[in-house]
């Protein structure tokens, strides 16, 4: 619970605070060396409730941007944080919300449910701010943007010389002194998002923070009430205190002219909020004693607004006196319980969930004696009012721990207790799945038992799952997820009478999936395997520049070419198309390794896991090309799949032009030898811009060299690599080809780009601390 002394005097001494903490009286200290920091972080906290799609800007008050604009998105939790060099808050800064590109604000209006809300501009207004904050800040300072600041604005702009500090000040002042409120309109409120209407009695956060956004959240809530139909009440009454304020009066007028949104009885009564609605705040200790006081409250017509209290708690069970039944309503919560209502009354009885709006909902009706209604699953905050077969009450029950409860009804007492029930996912604090995320997981699994070899089969479908091992089936009863999400795979508990399994899926590609518990059948082992795989396999024909495969995945069943590059020492020619690339190594014009793959499988011989000589592979040299024929050669089974693949026949055709032209200037090289050049410079190739594609998963490719520096980025990888004449910075020169590499100082990223005969770049490869990606033209 909040406690009104201490939040007073936190708030007043928040406000004295904002002066004593700039007196910097250094006199009579010791001299220090001190290193001189020239930028800091200025935040920027928006609330209409929290934004969640919106841009912020934060310029001086001659309008130039002091950094880059911030886009608003969930992940960034209401705030835009903008490093500013620190000679910038000489003078006073403004802050704004401007609507994206497309003229959109979403935001989360605490007036209605915690539901997203949208403001919509015309386009042509994008750049309009639809709220301001002017301010004169510190280094690291966290500035308000609502409706109170953007009064305050509207307000400075009218004084004579506009937004300047003397202005900015006195508006700021005003407002708060108008409203007689007890915070700085200029200092950041707590940020209120979906379902967190409970951080406005949370003792733990900041008091002066949660005041002004309980003041904010009312406001909206007081909107609502004048507008019931409005979609934004919280933007609708930050556009009205703006206006009425625009001639330094809040008075429910502009120049004499009656506002239509707000009255004067309103404003008279709102500008006492701090003493009469945020007292009655001050008493809350529950989300549900809040939530009641919030939906009612009417600063209008002050009315009893005191929250159901429950007349005990057993069992994590709030059991509440039915003349209370009218101030309960269920709450929004994820949290799932099973509860039961047992009938030992010697008479019928009826079970009714209070639904989100405080009406009756009958889920039993006529109960008879004897007899138990599960509610499976209910959730916390769930009020459920139980009543004879005349009508009468006999009890209003909330559920307050997520755990299965049990109340027993007998003629003159209600029993509250936890029965004792086989494992489920909510005794077991899990949250539930449905049967239909075990599909993908149906199939036979080698599972290893006390050192046998075992299958253990899964059948699955949108309502029911099996599990059978050594002959014995089990049905599942209910499934689990994790309880926290993992950053390796997905993982499943399915539950059975006697047991439980676990299943596991990678988030590797290809997903591996595998399962264990323990042994069902009769001993007391532990299993644990895989499931085996079922790959379809195909066989294709080739033909020039096409390969046809036997024993392929069905995905993957040939290889045409669409292009080719080809570098020495050692002689490697590459063959690509969109989705796949070929790698032939030769060592004096013999094949010696063979390398196919694509974003899901990898072959190989003459290289890796276990592969033969590339038998059946051929290499023909001519003038005009390079052609690899190949007749049943193996490829061994690298990644994605366990079986090996033949290339049945085909060949492959790579065109020589004796003529090349070289981008490449090896004069740029400190060491230079023949066709060779190492320790290059900048000027070893021309400054480029290329906009390719992944040549694994076809996502853009960004790649640019600047003067000494070379940028590759694709897929959220980046490699920054430089031509500084580093003993890794490398280039060569060949008949058919030429090739540049770029290595940054400590050798993690490098950077190698390609070049065809004619001097065109075919193939970038980037280095990222080992792991590399391709960038192909598009």
């Amino acid at each position: 619970m909040l406690q009104p002394k201490l939040l007073a005097v936190a708030i007043l001494a928040s406000s004295l605070g904002l002066v004593a903490c700039n007196d910097n009286n250094d006199a009579g200290a010791s001299p220090k060396t001190t290193s001189t920091v020239t930028t800091t972080t200025i935040t920027v906290t928006p609330s209409l409730g929290k934004i969640v799609n919106a841009r912020v800007i934060l310029r001086n008050v001659n309008g130039q941007d002091l950094a880059p604009a911030k886009t608003l998105t969930p992940a960034d939790n209401g705030v835009a944080k903008f490093t500013v060099p620190i000679s910038a808050l000489a003078q006073p800064v403004v802050a704004a919300v401007l609507p994206t590109l497309a003229g959109k604000v979403d935001y989360i209006d605490e007036a209605l449910n915690n539901q997203i809300s949208t403001i919509t501009v015309p386009v042509a207004d994008a750049n309009k701010p639809i709220l301001r904050s002017a301010a004169v800040v510190t280094q690291n300072a966290n500035l308000a943007v609502t409706a109170l600041t953007e009064a305050a604005v509207k307000q400075a702009e009218q004084a004579t010389g506009g937004l300047i500090s003397q202005n900015i000040n006195a508006a700021n002042n005003a407002v708060k002194d108008q409203l007689k409120l007890n915070f700085n309109i200029s200092e950041a409120p707590e940020v209120i998002g979906q379902n967190e209407l409970a951080k406005l009695i949370n003792s733990a956060l900041d008091q002066q923070r949660r005041a002004y956004a309980a003041y904010l959240a009312t406001l909206a809530q007081q909107a609502k009430r004048m507008n019931s139909t409005s979609t934004t009440p919280a933007f609708d009454m930050a556009k009205a205190l703006a206006q009425d304020f625009s001639d330094g009066t809040f008075d429910a007028k502009v120049n004499q002219v009656a506002l239509d949104f707000y009255s004067t009885n309103f404003l008279t009564a709102w500008v006492n909020w701090v003493t009469t609605v945020y007292s009655q705040l001050l008493n809350f200790a529950t989300a549900a004693q809040f939530n009641y006081w919030f939906d009612r409250v009417n600063v209008e017509q002050p009315t009893d607004n005191t929250p159901a209290v429950p007349i005990r708690v057993e069992d994590g069970v709030e059991e509440y006196a039915c003349n209370e039944a009218a101030k309960l309503k269920s709450g929004t919560n994820n949290n799932q319980l099973n509860i039961s209502f047992v009938n030992q009354t010697g008479s019928p009885m009826n079970v009714d969930w209070i639904n989100f709006t405080g009406a009756l909902q009958n889920y039993s009706r006529n109960l008879a004696n004897g007899q138990t209604y599960t509610i499976q699953p209910t959730f916390l905050t769930h009020p459920w009012k139980v009543t004879n077969n005349q009508g009468q009450c006999l009890g209003v029950f909330v559920a307050k721990t997520a755990t299965a409860k049990t109340l027993t009804f007998k003629a003159n007492e209600v029993i509250i207790g936890t029965p004792v029930v086989a494992p489920n996912c909510s005794n077991k604090g899990l949250p539930f799945a449905a049967f239909s995320v075990l599909k993908e997981f149906a199939g036979s699994y080698a599972v290893d038992l006390n050192g046998s070899a075992k299958t253990l089969s899964l059948s699955a479908n949108d309502t029911s799952a099996q599990i059978t091992l050594n002959g014995q089936s089990k049905n599942l009863t209910e499934i689990c997820g994790s309880a926290q999400p993992l950053t390796n795979g997905t993982s499943y508990l399915g539950l059975f009478n006697g047991g439980e399994i676990n299943f596991f899926k990678t988030n590797t590609n290809p997903v591996e999936y595998s399962t264990e518990g323990l042994d069902f059948t009769g001993s007391s082992g532990v299993y644990f395997g895989k499931k085996q795989s079922t790959t379809t396999l195909c066989n294709s024909e080739g033909t020039d520049d096409k390969l046809g495969f036997i024993n392929a995945p069905a995905d993957f069943c040939s290889f045409t070419r669409q292009s080719s590059i080809a570098i020495t020492s050692p002689d490697i020619y590459t063959f690509v198309n969109a989705d796949a690339n070929i790698k032939i190594t030769l060592t004096n014009n013999a094949i010696t390794s063979v390398e196919l793959e694509n974003n899901k499988y990898s072959f190989a011989c003459g290289i890796g896991n276990g592969t033969g000589n590339c038998g059946g592979s051929t290499a023909i040299s001519s003038a005009n090309f390079k052609q690899f024929t190949f007749t049943n050669v193996v490829l061994t089974a690298q990644n994605g799949t366990t079986q090996n693949l033949t290339i049945r026949n085909g060949a492959l055709i790579h065109p020589v032009t004796t003529a090349p032209t070289s981008p490449i200037q090896l004069s740029a090289c400190t060491v230079a030898t023949n066709s060779v050049g190492t320790n290059c410079g900048a000027g070893v190739l021309a400054d480029f811009s290329y906009s390719w594609r992944n040549a694994a998963n076809n996502k853009a490719c960004a790649i640019t060299k600047n003067g000494a520096t070379v940028r590759a980025e694709s897929d959220g990888k980046i490699a920054i690599a430089e031509f500084d004449n580093g003993a890794g910075d490398t280039a060569q020169v060949s008949s058919n080809a030429a090739q540049a590499f770029a290595q940054n100082a400590d050798a993690s990223h490098g950077i190698q780009i390609i070049f065809n005969a004619t001097g065109q770049a075919v193939m970038i490869t980037s280095v990222v601390n080992k792991v590399s990606f391709i960038c192909v033209p598009i």
